[in-house]
């Protein structure tokens, strides 16, 4: 069994699941403890994710050429903002521009599926 999770600096939360998960992975959740746990389809999948063991390298799946910016693929960078900066950047609103646009054109099934998809 595999999940994918987007990654995000979320404060001091471990993760947020979402309800699709939930509905999806029905995990077993007990309130009181604030304990979750997912039911293992087999002893064989359990004892393999037991055998997994963290990557010893953690540059393994960053190209050679990027080695270099180790730093920035690092837990410490990834959870900080950017340093600020003397100086800013502005977006100049004008009075006669549209309030709401689309990043780019869709035909008209294109924007019924992302509707329906939005909606779901």
């Amino acid at each position: 069994m595999t999940h994918n999770f987007l990654i995000s600096p979320i404060g001091s939360h471990n993760a947020i699941l979402g309800i699709k998960w939930l509905k999806k992975e029905t995990p077993e959740i007990d309130w009181s403890t604030r304990q979750l746990s997912l039911p293992i389809a087999s002893p064989k999948a359990a004892a393999v994710a037991q055998e997994e063991e963290a990557d010893d390298s953690p540059l393994a799946g960053i190209p050679e050429q990027y080695h270099v910016y180790a730093k920035v693929f690092g837990e410490e960078e990834f959870n900080k903002l950017p340093p600020h900066r003397h100086y800013n950047i502005g977006i100049e609103l004008t009075d006669d521009g549209p309030l709401n646009s689309p990043l780019y054109s869709m035909t008209d099934a294109e924007s019924v599926t992302l509707k329906e998809w939005l909606v779901s």
